[in-house]
């Protein structure tokens, strides 16, 4: 029994040792492929009943991709992941606007845990209004004009200067099936936003 406490309380320690041991966030240092991908396994994850998937995608994605803090990278893939849900569930633009909370509390998050000094009550609006877009019959370039947004405020560079990012983006959320009537095709999403995040990487080099 004591060996048993004993092992217990290692593991405790070790867990609270990762949770709390100091990180350097690198939100503009990032593995493409590797997002691309725990970004598809989200959006995949958003759409089932449980949405576990989702989040442990979206946890893997900003811990090891973003090196954001342990704590900080749950808070933001709960909010997100549920952001997502809401919106591929809403019947209507009014329910839509019910995930825009949890888009600012996931950014919110991100701006807390990189130590960011940027409005992101505005990011998470940009960011919004580009999912939202994509539910309704838009124009991918006002899909992609609401993302270069969101970057744009987190990033501080020109807007005009995510738009290659942005394009590919907005074509992976056309692609995902979130749109009522529409069909998810995982390898065009896989595909298009890693096109996005070597766009985006090579822009803020």
């Amino acid at each position: 029994m004591r060996l048993l406490i004993r092992f217990v309380l290692l593991i405790l320690i070790v867990v609270v040792a990762y949770a709390l041991w100091p990180r350097t966030p690198h939100l503009t240092s990032f593995d493409p492929a590797k997002v691309a991908k725990l970004e598809t396994r989200a959006w995949q994850g958003a759409r089932s009943a449980t949405s576990l998937d989702g989040a442990l995608a979206l946890y893997q994605l900003y811990d090891r991709q973003y090196g954001l803090p342990p704590v900080s990278s749950v808070k933001i893939s709960q909010s997100i992941v549920r952001a997502l849900n809401l919106l591929r569930t809403a019947p209507d633009t009014a329910d839509q606007e019910k995930a825009l909370p949890y888009f600012e509390a996931g950014l919110a998050e991100i701006k807390f845990g990189a130590n960011l000094n940027v409005d992101s009550s505005a990011a998470a609006r940009a960011l919004f209004n580009a999912w939202s877009l994509s539910l309704e019959p838009a124009a991918a370039p006002q899909i992609a004009g609401a993302l270069a947004q969101s970057w744009s405020i987190l990033y501080g560079k020109p807007a005009s200067a995510f738009t290659p990012a942005a394009n590919a983006y907005a074509d992976a959320l056309l692609a995902n099936g979130f749109a009522p009537g529409s069909t998810a095709d995982w390898s065009r999403v896989e595909a298009s936003l890693t096109k996005a995040y070597e766009q985006l990487a090579a822009t803020l080099k």
